[in-house]
């Protein structure tokens, strides 16, 4: 057998390898992703959005596209929308994730934009085998956090490499020098052939080293812009969009296979050899650069749809796990109605009922729930708002943006106080009203940092305040007062407990009208007991007061 047959069946063993590789990859992909669908999307260390890296894009948005009613970080953090998002984050891309979280985050509802997402949405919720093939196509892209695509769309400076033809000549003249080394076995072709790929490859890491955030961004990119040649072929909603992209940037998936990163697959290292060979990332680079240049609205276009796409699945998702849900509707009168209403990050949860369309009083013991329903109906607003779905048999609210005030601690490194903070955190809220923007808001046990007579006279002012502006929402407290002195102005409901005869306390996490009759920490102490005089002290102090509205 002469040394050509040899040659031929050795590439022939690579390319069938490689191709088997291949394969066993992608069924591999295809199986995961049907074991994964209607479950908690799971993080692992080579697949998990940065919280910081999807800000950073969200902040950009905001200051390209000068974007308002915005989801502040306060009200983020007082209703732990991160967990909430870990649970909707089903994407496989990091521009699904990307979009997601900036949607979550644009607090305001934009009917035409909800449309055509619900339309996703429904779609890929009712159509298994396009969602699949769907998800396959976006993982294929990937994730990549700090990918820096949107910087680079929104860059009009985005530069070429400089002194491309050396590129073009190391890559060229090694590939001669193989070619005539495959034809002619002449040792001196091979040992050329040998030299220039050692030269090329330190010459690769060199630059590869400088342009090394470019050449990634750029990798990440290619990916995204080649994805619509394999969505084209499915038949969903935009499918015509995704048509005109693919001939827009076939291009550009031309060059796609040179900018593969190096990953844990046999088939991503053997591209890195030849990427390493040929010096082809650089001559690619160029080519990409100059697509994006004269598509730059296109790009942006595509990127906006395939994240949009992405986010559409993992909401479907989401859908798939809850319990159930509804669509929400949204309607002129200045109110927020809806029936069978419960929170999404409880594994069993108790549903109410929500009427508001006055400023309404939460009273109710610690742990009776007055808290998780307040955050459940600003949830719920949030969701409904952004993806156009309530946790709740029915949702009925007009548009507004949506403020809390719950989760306050003490800024030691502002050297701030408790009550400091807290007294900053309302009054954001109050500038909002004053701005002529119609919100919610959530206020969770207000001005508790301070002593009892100043917290229920000034929090007394600040609620009735907001209840004669263009505002709506929560107060929970433990200041039954606050019920007597504002009297019609708010709504009253509470949350109640039942001692039982043997000292325990029970809740039932029910909604019920009117402020908070009950008191159990009284009870609490004798329950875990404490000296009778104790007790009976409190007791006796507590129902003076109530007659005669002073301490003794």
């Amino acid at each position: 057998m002469n040394e050509k047959i040899m040659m031929g069946i050795l590439a022939i063993g690579i390319v069938g390898f490689i191709l088997f590789v291949s394969w066993r990859d992608q069924q591999r992909l295809k199986e995961k992703i049907k074991r994964e669908w209607g479950k908690v999307p799971k993080s692992t260390a080579v697949n998990v959005d940065d919280e910081n890296s999807l800000y950073e894009v969200w902040q950009l948005h905001v200051q390209k596209k000068n974007l308002t009613a915005l989801l502040d970080d306060t009200t983020w953090y007082d209703l732990d929308l991160s967990r909430l998002f870990k649970v909707l984050n089903g994407t496989r891309s990091s521009i699904g994730a990307e979009w997601l979280y900036s949607k979550l985050r644009q607090n305001d509802y934009r009917q035409k934009e909800q449309k055509d997402f619900r339309q996703l949405v429904d779609f890929f919720y009712e159509h298994q085998g396009e969602r699949e093939k769907m998800q396959f196509a976006l993982a294929k892209v990937g994730k990549k956090n700090e990918n820096h695509v949107w910087k680079y769309l929104y860059d009009d400076d985005l530069s070429f490499i400089k002194h491309s033809w050396l590129f073009y000549l190391a890559g060229g003249a090694t590939l001669v020098s193989l070619l005539l080394f495959l034809f002619t076995f002449e040792v001196v072709f091979g040992v050329l052939t040998l030299f220039l790929v050692c030269v090329n490859m330190g010459t690769y890491y060199y630059y590869k080293g400088k342009l090394e955030t470019e050449l990634v961004v750029m990798g990440y990119l290619v990916n995204v812009l080649s994805t619509p040649e394999t969505m084209k072929k499915l038949d969903f909603p935009f499918k015509k969009e995704m048509t005109e992209y693919a001939k827009l940037f076939n291009s550009v998936r031309k060059v796609g296979f040179s900018f593969r990163v190096k990953g844990d697959t046999d088939a991503e290292v053997f591209f890195e050899y030849l990427n390493m060979m040929f010096m082809v990332p650089f001559i690619s680079y160029n080519i990409v650069v100059d697509k994006i240049k004269k598509y730059r609205q296109e790009a942006t276009a595509l990127v906006e749809l395939l994240g949009a796409v992405d986010a559409a699945i993992a909401v479907a998702n989401f859908q798939k796990l809850l319990p159930y849900y509804c669509r929400s509707e949204f309607i002129s009168d200045k109110k927020i109605q809806g029936q069978g209403v419960y929170h999404p990050m409880l594994t069993e949860p108790v549903a109410n009922d929500v009427s508001l369309e006055q400023f309404n009083l939460v009273t109710g013991s610690n742990a009776s729930g007055k808290s998780t329903y307040v955050k459940s109906v600003a949830i719920n607003a949030i969701l409904s708002q952004t993806f156009g779905i309530a946790c709740a048999e029915s949702w009925q609210m007009h548009p507004g943006e949506i403020y809390t005030s719950m989760a306050i601690k003490d800024d030691i490194f502002k050297g701030e106080s408790y009550f400091i903070s807290e007294i900053k955190s309302v009054r954001r809220i109050i500038r909002v009203i004053e701005n002529g923007h119609f919100c919610y808001a959530f206020v969770d046990e207000i001005l508790k940092g301070t002593n009892t007579i100043e917290r229920i006279a000034s929090s007394s002012h600040i609620v009735e305040w907001l209840s004669r502006q263009d505002c709506l929402g929560y107060v929970a407290t433990h200041d039954i007062e606050l019920t007597e002195i504002l009297g019609e102005k708010c709504h009253n409901i509470h949350f109640r407990e039942v001692v039982m005869d043997d000292g325990d306390i029970t809740f039932d996490y029910r909604l019920h009208q009117g402020p908070s009759q009950t008191r159990n920490a009284i009870a609490l102490l004798e329950r875990l007991d404490y000296p009778k005089e104790i007790v009976r002290q409190a007791i006796e102090s507590a129902s003076a007061f109530e007659k005669s509205r002073q301490w003794h």
